[in-house]
């Protein structure tokens, strides 16, 4: 089983895949698409999603899981942020792959250990 997750962001959007086997998970290839901040926003959306058609096509993963937004700064930063993973969820809608949203905590509580334990959300 291979599965890609994205932690989208409106500047940088970073993505890692990994593959279990045996019941051990082991990383396979991560990276970061770069935004450009001073690009307009249109720019911006075109590059996430195709980066992110071509990192789907590229590894083909039986899962996507893309971290839901966690915005403390504005609510134009919050707008933004929705924007950019609407277009990377329609890439990964077009791509076939099944899709499941995490909470930022769960995320950091799954990957580092730590952290506070997440409310139940349920996946789409």
């Amino acid at each position: 089983m291979r599965v890609l997750g994205f932690d989208p962001g409106s500047q940088k959007l970073g993505w890692g895949l990994v593959e279990q086997r045996d019941r051990h998970w082991r990383r396979v290839e991560s990276g970061t698409i770069r935004l450009g901040a001073r690009r307009p926003l249109p720019e911006r959306l075109q590059t996430v999603y195709e980066a992110a058609s071509a990192i789907l096509s590229t590894h083909a993963p039986g899962l996507a899981a893309v971290e839901e937004c966690f915005v403390s700064h504005s609510p134009k930063a919050a707008l933004v942020l929705g924007e950019v993973r609407g277009v990377l969820l329609l890439a990964i809608q077009q791509a076939g792959i099944r899709i499941e949203e995490f909470a930022p905590r769960s995320v950091k509580l799954a990957t580092v250990g730590n952290g506070p334990r997440p409310k139940n959300r349920s996946s789409t």
